[in-house]
Protein backbone atom coordinates (compact mmCIF):
# COMPACT_ATOMS: atom_id res chain seq x y z
CA UNK A 1 0.00 0.00 0.00
CA UNK A 2 0.85 3.68 -0.55
CA UNK A 3 2.51 5.83 2.26
CA UNK A 4 0.05 8.44 0.88
CA UNK A 5 -3.07 6.32 0.58
CA UNK A 6 -6.20 7.09 2.12
CA UNK A 7 -5.12 5.00 5.50
CA UNK A 8 -1.93 6.48 5.70
CA UNK A 9 -1.48 8.76 8.70
CA UNK A 10 1.86 10.26 8.88
CA UNK A 11 2.31 13.16 11.04
CA UNK A 12 2.36 13.70 14.67
CA UNK A 13 -0.43 15.40 16.45
CA UNK A 14 -3.21 13.69 13.96
CA UNK A 15 -7.15 13.24 13.85
CA UNK A 16 -8.30 12.01 17.14
CA UNK A 17 -11.74 10.04 16.22
CA UNK A 18 -14.23 9.18 18.67
CA UNK A 19 -17.27 6.13 17.80
CA UNK A 20 -20.02 5.99 19.50
CA UNK A 21 -23.33 3.97 18.89
CA UNK A 22 -26.73 4.83 19.11
CA UNK A 23 -27.20 1.70 20.96
CA UNK A 24 -25.30 -1.46 21.89
CA UNK A 25 -24.21 -3.89 19.39
CA UNK A 26 -24.17 -1.48 17.07
CA UNK A 27 -20.97 -2.38 15.23
CA UNK A 28 -19.24 0.95 17.28
CA UNK A 29 -15.98 -1.34 18.74
CA UNK A 30 -15.62 -3.38 15.02
CA UNK A 31 -15.55 0.03 12.94
CA UNK A 32 -12.76 1.53 15.67
CA UNK A 33 -10.95 -1.92 15.22
CA UNK A 34 -11.26 -1.33 12.01
CA UNK A 35 -9.97 1.59 11.15
CA UNK A 36 -7.32 1.30 13.39
CA UNK A 37 -5.93 -2.04 12.29
CA UNK A 38 -5.77 -0.54 8.72
CA UNK A 39 -4.56 2.45 9.64
CA UNK A 40 -1.67 1.46 11.62
CA UNK A 41 -0.62 -1.50 8.83
CA UNK A 42 -0.37 2.26 6.70
CA UNK A 43 0.97 4.80 8.64
CA UNK A 44 4.39 5.98 9.31
CA UNK A 45 3.80 7.16 12.77
CA UNK A 46 1.61 5.02 15.48
CA UNK A 47 -1.77 4.71 15.93
CA UNK A 48 -3.53 4.77 19.56
CA UNK A 49 -6.99 3.42 20.24
CA UNK A 50 -8.55 3.60 23.48
CA UNK A 51 -11.69 2.66 25.33
CA UNK A 52 -13.51 5.75 27.31
CA UNK A 53 -16.62 3.83 28.07
CA UNK A 54 -17.75 3.15 31.73
CA UNK A 55 -17.31 -0.26 30.87
CA UNK A 56 -13.42 -1.24 29.56
CA UNK A 57 -12.00 -4.11 28.15
CA UNK A 58 -14.00 -4.66 24.78
CA UNK A 59 -10.77 -2.95 23.42
CA UNK A 60 -8.76 -5.56 24.58
CA UNK A 61 -10.62 -8.47 23.91
CA UNK A 62 -10.72 -7.49 19.91
CA UNK A 63 -7.07 -6.76 19.71
CA UNK A 64 -5.09 -8.36 22.45
CA UNK A 65 -2.46 -5.86 24.04
CA UNK A 66 -4.24 -4.74 27.30
CA UNK A 67 -2.78 -3.16 29.85
CA UNK A 68 -3.46 -3.56 33.50
CA UNK A 69 -5.17 -0.23 34.20
CA UNK A 70 -8.00 1.65 31.96
CA UNK A 71 -7.02 4.79 30.33
CA UNK A 72 -9.43 6.57 33.18
CA UNK A 73 -6.89 5.40 35.82
CA UNK A 74 -4.17 6.05 33.52
CA UNK A 75 -5.44 9.92 32.97
CA UNK A 76 -5.76 10.29 36.47
CA UNK A 77 -1.98 9.33 37.53
CA UNK A 78 -1.41 11.99 35.19
CA UNK A 79 -3.62 14.61 36.28
CA UNK A 80 -1.82 14.08 39.90
CA UNK A 81 1.67 13.82 38.57
CA UNK A 82 1.82 10.12 39.91
CA UNK A 83 4.11 7.39 38.20
CA UNK A 84 2.28 6.56 35.43
CA UNK A 85 1.01 3.00 35.33
CA UNK A 86 1.47 1.83 31.58
CA UNK A 87 -0.73 3.36 28.99
CA UNK A 88 -1.42 0.88 26.29
CA UNK A 89 -0.13 -2.30 25.44
CA UNK A 90 0.84 -3.39 21.42
CA UNK A 91 -2.35 -5.25 19.64
CA UNK A 92 -2.83 -6.43 16.38
CA UNK A 93 -0.86 -4.84 13.34
CA UNK A 94 0.99 -3.12 15.76
CA UNK A 95 -2.04 -0.46 17.12
CA UNK A 96 -1.24 0.75 20.57
CA UNK A 97 -4.20 -0.23 23.00
CA UNK A 98 -5.47 1.64 25.70
CA UNK A 99 -7.91 -0.78 27.71
CA UNK A 100 -7.97 -3.15 30.73
CA UNK A 101 -7.29 -6.62 30.37
CA UNK A 102 -10.68 -7.67 31.62
CA UNK A 103 -13.93 -6.05 31.38
CA UNK A 104 -14.64 -4.12 34.41
CA UNK A 105 -16.30 -0.55 35.85
CA UNK A 106 -13.04 1.55 36.26
CA UNK A 107 -13.23 4.38 38.44
CA UNK A 108 -13.37 7.66 35.98
CA UNK A 109 -11.55 10.25 34.90
CA UNK A 110 -12.80 14.08 35.67
CA UNK A 111 -14.23 15.17 32.04
CA UNK A 112 -12.10 17.94 31.86
CA UNK A 113 -8.96 16.26 32.96
CA UNK A 114 -9.93 13.28 30.65
CA UNK A 115 -10.24 15.58 27.51
CA UNK A 116 -6.65 17.16 28.11
CA UNK A 117 -5.27 13.88 28.49
CA UNK A 118 -6.47 12.46 25.28
CA UNK A 119 -5.75 15.94 23.44
CA UNK A 120 -2.07 15.41 25.03
CA UNK A 121 -1.91 11.89 23.74
CA UNK A 122 -3.04 12.99 20.50
CA UNK A 123 -0.04 15.31 20.03
CA UNK A 124 2.27 11.84 19.78
CA UNK A 125 -0.18 9.92 17.41
CA UNK A 126 -1.03 10.28 13.45
CA UNK A 127 -3.78 8.86 14.41
CA UNK A 128 -6.30 8.54 18.00
CA UNK A 129 -9.18 6.57 17.98
CA UNK A 130 -11.37 6.81 21.30
CA UNK A 131 -14.01 3.93 21.37
CA UNK A 132 -16.70 6.05 23.21
CA UNK A 133 -19.38 3.00 23.70
CA UNK A 134 -23.24 4.42 23.54
CA UNK A 135 -24.11 7.72 22.73
CA UNK A 136 -24.81 9.53 26.44
CA UNK A 137 -22.24 7.24 28.31
CA UNK A 138 -21.31 9.99 30.38
CA UNK A 139 -17.90 8.76 30.80
CA UNK A 140 -16.78 9.65 27.37
CA UNK A 141 -17.74 13.06 26.94
CA UNK A 142 -13.94 14.16 28.24
CA UNK A 143 -12.94 11.97 24.93
CA UNK A 144 -15.81 13.84 22.45
CA UNK A 145 -14.78 17.06 23.58
CA UNK A 146 -11.22 16.30 22.53
CA UNK A 147 -12.56 14.72 19.22
CA UNK A 148 -11.51 16.68 15.93
CA UNK A 149 -14.05 13.94 13.99
CA UNK A 150 -16.91 12.66 15.33
CA UNK A 151 -18.59 9.37 14.17
CA UNK A 152 -22.34 8.53 15.09
CA UNK A 153 -23.12 4.81 14.12
CA UNK A 154 -26.45 3.17 14.27
CA UNK A 155 -28.30 -0.10 12.34
CA UNK A 156 -30.34 0.21 9.79
CA UNK A 157 -33.65 -0.58 11.78
CA UNK A 158 -36.59 0.99 13.11
CA UNK A 159 -34.82 0.69 16.68
CA UNK A 160 -31.73 2.77 15.52
CA UNK A 161 -34.11 5.36 13.88
CA UNK A 162 -35.81 5.94 16.94
CA UNK A 163 -33.27 5.81 19.50
CA UNK A 164 -30.90 7.73 17.22
CA UNK A 165 -33.46 10.47 16.54
CA UNK A 166 -34.45 10.71 20.23
CA UNK A 167 -30.84 11.47 20.97
CA UNK A 168 -30.07 14.40 18.44
CA UNK A 169 -33.29 15.89 19.69
CA UNK A 170 -32.12 15.60 23.10
CA UNK A 171 -28.81 17.54 22.17
CA UNK A 172 -26.58 14.46 23.42
CA UNK A 173 -24.94 14.45 19.57
CA UNK A 174 -22.65 16.55 21.43
CA UNK A 175 -18.80 16.51 20.72
CA UNK A 176 -15.85 19.02 19.80
CA UNK A 177 -15.63 17.68 16.51
CA UNK A 178 -15.52 19.96 13.49
CA UNK A 179 -16.25 17.29 11.34
CA UNK A 180 -19.02 14.33 12.12
CA UNK A 181 -19.77 11.37 10.04
CA UNK A 182 -22.69 8.98 10.67
CA UNK A 183 -21.92 5.45 9.83
CA UNK A 184 -24.87 3.92 8.66
CA UNK A 185 -24.90 -0.02 9.74
CA UNK A 186 -26.85 -2.11 6.61
CA UNK A 187 -29.00 -5.13 8.20
CA UNK A 188 -31.70 -7.47 6.85
CA UNK A 189 -34.26 -5.91 7.98
CA UNK A 190 -37.61 -5.75 5.66
CA UNK A 191 -38.05 -1.91 6.40
CA UNK A 192 -33.96 -1.03 5.88
CA UNK A 193 -34.79 1.35 2.72
CA UNK A 194 -37.11 3.37 4.99
CA UNK A 195 -34.81 3.54 8.09
CA UNK A 196 -31.50 4.26 5.74
CA UNK A 197 -33.37 7.10 4.72
CA UNK A 198 -34.63 8.41 7.66
CA UNK A 199 -31.09 7.93 9.48
CA UNK A 200 -29.83 10.15 5.84
CA UNK A 201 -32.36 12.98 7.08
CA UNK A 202 -31.17 12.73 10.52
CA UNK A 203 -27.34 13.53 9.47
CA UNK A 204 -28.91 16.09 6.62
CA UNK A 205 -30.11 17.82 9.41
CA UNK A 206 -26.99 18.58 10.66
CA UNK A 207 -25.15 18.49 7.40
CA UNK A 208 -23.20 15.74 7.90
CA UNK A 209 -21.77 13.11 6.14
CA UNK A 210 -22.97 9.77 6.04
CA UNK A 211 -21.35 6.70 4.66
CA UNK A 212 -23.24 3.34 4.40
CA UNK A 213 -21.34 0.38 5.69
CA UNK A 214 -21.84 -3.03 5.85
CA UNK A 215 -22.94 -5.57 8.89
CA UNK A 216 -20.26 -5.93 10.95
CA UNK A 217 -20.53 -9.72 10.52
CA UNK A 218 -19.76 -9.19 6.67
CA UNK A 219 -16.70 -7.32 7.18
CA UNK A 220 -14.64 -9.98 8.95
CA UNK A 221 -11.92 -10.99 11.26
CA UNK A 222 -9.70 -8.26 11.83
CA UNK A 223 -6.66 -10.11 11.03
CA UNK A 224 -8.26 -10.88 8.14
CA UNK A 225 -7.81 -7.85 5.98
CA UNK A 226 -10.75 -8.74 3.40
CA UNK A 227 -11.37 -6.47 0.21
CA UNK A 228 -14.83 -5.77 2.25
CA UNK A 229 -12.93 -4.59 5.33
CA UNK A 230 -10.61 -2.66 3.81
CA UNK A 231 -12.95 -0.64 1.66
CA UNK A 232 -15.04 -0.03 5.23
CA UNK A 233 -12.02 1.53 6.59
CA UNK A 234 -10.41 3.32 3.28
CA UNK A 235 -14.05 5.05 3.40
CA UNK A 236 -14.17 6.31 6.73
CA UNK A 237 -10.44 7.27 6.28
CA UNK A 238 -11.48 9.39 2.84
CA UNK A 239 -14.17 11.25 4.93
CA UNK A 240 -11.46 11.94 7.97
CA UNK A 241 -9.17 13.10 5.67
CA UNK A 242 -11.77 15.25 3.80
CA UNK A 243 -13.65 16.71 6.67
CA UNK A 244 -16.99 17.55 6.29
CA UNK A 245 -17.82 21.12 8.41
CA UNK A 246 -20.75 20.87 10.08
Amino acid sequence: MEAAGPLSFNDLDGPIVTFAGAHGGCGVTTLAGLLAVCCAEASRRPVFACDVSSLSGDLAALFGGGVEASIHEVCEDYVDKKTARDLYGIGVSGVRVADSLKPRRPALANGTDLHRFITHVGTRHGLTICDCGRIGDEAAYGALAAATHAVWVSEATSRGVEKLRSLSLSGALRSGAEHELFAIVATKSSSSRRDIKSLRDIAGDRASAVLLVPRHKDIGDLKSSSPKALDVAEDIARQIKRGVRK
